[in-house]
């Protein structure tokens, strides 16, 4: 199913957007916003209790250039909340069905934060789809072994009565200082939106994924993975090289865990000249 809609974004131009339906494995409704034309397609996806409209500026800024997806994964977002379990591989499997619904086959992924693991999924699910990973804000160390002990008490403050207060401390503590404030607050409460029960999931598969799942697909990843991080903690490159042939990070000062949208204009402009580089 896909519904037509024109949607404008402040200071760009209006173009044609579709809102639409996909059905993951487990027959949960994924759903995506599309828009642009041609073979050459971004797929943005977003990070742990996000959603799909984390993208809505570069969906409009890329438009007349490339086709644009957003997706929103299982348990987030406008998509369906009833997963029996959630895992990466089960999130990179919802990215598969959007791309195959809509028939593309040249496709660069913009990842975010928990997105980037995802990312590798999907490229590991469907190689011959995928021509490049853009990770951003992710990626920036590795070589982690969690306990299931630790992994419990990563989960404590989410799992406690006020979830939606130590969400909210969570999230904002992800924003440079200098973020706009409301711009902070919106996204704060997003992610606060998201049940209980997916976001002690999604965040218990993300580490687990880190620990256990991590090394394998960077190995097994046969296409160049760029990143657009933040400066607020380092990128170990030198830990990735030996696992991913072509790693090519790119750093963006004075943001914090979310740059394409506390600097959208920056970001956009690092994220085209990446695509020059592969000349997409």
């Amino acid at each position: 199913m896909i519904l037509l809609l024109s949607l404008q974004a402040e200071g760009q131009r209006t173009f044609p957007e579709s809102r639409g339906i996909a059905f993951a494995r487990d027959q949960l409704r994924i759903y995506f916003t599309a828009g642009g034309t041609g073979e050459r397609a971004l797929i943005f996806i977003h990070g742990w209790t996000c959603n799909r409209t984390n993208w809505a500026f570069q969906m409009k800024s890329f438009a007349p250039q490339y086709r644009v997806v957003s997706i929103d994964l299982g348990g987030h977002g406008e998509s369906d909340q009833d997963r029996s379990a959630y895992s990466i591989p089960g999130f990179g499997a919802d990215v598969v069905a959007v791309l195959e619904l809509l028939d593309i086959r040249r496709a660069v992924l913009v990842a975010h934060s928990m997105g980037g693991s995802v990312a590798l999924e999907a490229a590991t699910q469907a190689p011959d789809r995928i021509v490049s990973i853009v990770g951003v804000d992710n990626f920036k160390d590795r070589g982690f072994r969690f306990t299931e002990k630790q992994i419990q008490e990563f989960n404590r403050p989410l799992e406690e009565e006020h979830y939606e207060t130590s969400i909210r401390e969570m999230s904002r503590r992800m924003f440079h200082p200098g973020t706009d404030r409301r711009l902070v607050q919106r996204i704060v409460e997003e992610m606060a939106q998201t049940p209980q029960s997916v976001a002690v999931a999604a965040f218990t598969a993300a580490n687990r994924y880190t620990s256990e799942g991590l090394d394998g697909a960077l190995g097994r990843l046969k296409r160049p993975l760029y990143l657009i991080n933040s400066d607020r903690s380092p990128t170990q490159a030198h830990k990735f090289r030996p696992l991913v042939a072509e790693f090519h990070p790119r750093i963006m000062r004075a943001t914090g865990h979310f740059p394409m949208l506390e600097k959208p204009q920056e970001f956009d402009r690092e994220l085209r000249s990446i695509l020059n580089e592969l000349d997409f």
